[in-house]
């Protein structure tokens, strides 16, 4: 055989052993650094590479997505370039995601059809939906959960077109928001 060839194989055979997506036959699954568990929806596909949280889609992040993050509470508005505090309320909170969500979206206007308390893993957070506008017209529904402790605020975001895939999926989501539990709780 052609050494060429050969190595091109090789490389091949190297390449798809590095899996980035797994299928969610497990549901219920730790964050990367374990600060949190959560059940994910089964059938749906986790991106492996994330490593700062646990992201998932069923028809592709374009479509739908649910991504679970712990940020640290220095670093959890780097937009807006403030922290979070565990003291904070979380209607406090909320409007400090709303404003670094609008500061993220540059020239796209996000409106708020919801903002309202919330629990999250058992402790006082907040439910925000956002809707947007993509730069086709093709508008998104955007739900986002969200809690602060002393070891770091959490985010369970939703994302999928409202035309239908938001619709359908946003049940799943609510089901994994509902098992989200807080490490050593």
């Amino acid at each position: 055989m052609n050494p060429r060839r050969l190595a091109a194989l090789a490389m091949l055979l190297t390449l798809s052993g590095c899996a980035t997506w797994e299928r969610v036959d497990q549901a219920r699954a730790d964050a990367p650094d374990k600060s949190y568990q959560v059940t994910l929806p089964q059938g749906w596909v986790r991106f492996m590479q994330e490593t700062d949280g646990i992201a998932v889609t069923r028809d592709g992040f374009a479509l739908n997505r649910i991504h679970l993050r712990r940020h640290a509470l220095d670093k959890a508005f780097p937009r807006l370039k403030k922290p979070a505090r565990a003291d904070l309320l979380p209607s406090e909170l909320a409007e400090l995601q709303i404003a670094e969500t609008k500061t993220a979206a540059g020239e796209t206007v996000v409106s708020v059809r919801d903002n309202a308390p919330a629990p999250v893993g058992g402790q006082p957070g907040y439910r925000l939906h956002l809707q947007y506008r993509n730069d086709r017209g093709l508008v998104f529904d955007r739900v986002i959960y969200g809690l602060v402790t002393p070891n770091g605020y959490y985010t369970l975001t939703f994302n999928a077109p409202a035309l239908h895939y938001a619709a359908r999926d946003l049940p799943a989501f609510e089901q994994v928001v509902a098992s989200f539990r807080l490490a050593g709780h």
